[in-house]
């Protein structure tokens, strides 16, 4: 199985980035509970608060498609909108050693 890893890089308007990490948080536990998630995780930098990041193993390019697809990804799309700095900066990857 080739499982897709993805990195969601965001960063937050000065001041905004308690309400962005609460906008993104509403959507760890549905995206977690997607059949085609294996792992989905969000981190903030140590340096520079305003940056967070979401870690996502996902079983299938299918998987993503469908989570892109969902109510709480349309409306975190919408809601995180104007809380960024500028567009997230994904980057796909292909995982190589599944064994965790």
């Amino acid at each position: 199985m080739n499982e897709i890893v993805v990195n969601a890089l965001l960063e937050a308007e000065p001041g905004k980035a308690e309400e962005l990490e609460a906008a993104l948080r509403e959507v760890l536990a549905p995206s977690r509970a997607e059949d085609g998630n294996v792992l989905y995780e969000l981190h903030r930098d140590r340096k520079d608060p305003n940056r967070f990041m979401f870690h996502e193993i996902w079983k299938s390019a299918d998987a993503i498609k469908e989570h892109n697809g969902r109510a709480h990804y349309q409306k975190l799309s919408v809601t995180v909108g104007p809380l960024l700095a500028k567009p997230p900066a994904l980057s796909t990857w292909t995982r190589v050693d599944p064994a965790s």
